[in-house]
């Protein structure tokens, strides 16, 4: 990609020159103004050779984050087992007046509780802070998977999992076929890593 772009600002130089030499020539414009503009591009050349690394720096995506999955609670709990707690951070969503915390080692995995019902209201951009929060934290810079789990799998997981794979740019698995539309509108509103 680096050589690429080098190889892009350098056709654009030679082009540049080109087109100065021939108005010069053709007395178009001074030999000075010429010169000027040929020592304009020239600097502007080495200034995007220069700039070249920080900007695909900036290009890059800030995270390590390849899949955003989402289960429901029972799928949830007999499959989370078999992940490796080193790559993984779970997003365990309940509605404490109907149902109780996910079955996980809070102390092997890394887990973040929420607690909003499955309605068109609860779900606010407090919650959305708390995630990125929970991403931000040191120990969560290496994982690869997120894994979003709710009471059925088919409304509040699958929008939060949709919203980050939107906004991280990541792959999600299953893709779902149906989502909380309030939930995914106030997730993407207000997520901003």
């Amino acid at each position: 990609m680096n050589d690429l772009i080098g190889d892009i600002a350098f056709f654009i130089m030679l082009i540049l020159f080109l087109g100065i030499g021939v108005l010069v020539y053709n007395e178009q414009i001074s030999f000075y103004t010429g010169f000027y503009s040929l020592v304009g591009v020239v600097v502007s050349y080495i200034a995007t050779l220069l700039a070249l690394p920080n900007l695909l720096k900036l290009m890059a995506p800030s995270h390590s984050i390849k899949t955003v999955m989402f289960l429901d609670k029972e799928t949830f709990e007999s499959y989370i087992p078999k992940f490796n707690p080193d790559s993984v951070a779970v997003i365990a969503i309940r509605d404490s007046q109907f149902s109780e915390l996910h079955k996980i080692d809070r102390k092997k995995f890394r887990v973040l509780d929420l607690d909003f019902l499955d309605d068109y209201v609860s779900f606010s951009p407090e919650h959305v802070k708390k995630i990125e929060l929970f991403l931000l934290r040191k120990s969560n810079r290496n994982i690869d998977t997120i894994v979003v789990s709710c009471q059925f799998g088919i409304s509040r997981s699958p929008a939060i999992a949709l919203g980050l794979s939107f906004c991280l740019q990541t792959n999600i698995f299953p893709y779902p076929e149906t989502y909380n539309t309030h939930v995914l509108k106030v997730f993407q509103e207000n997520f901003s890593l």
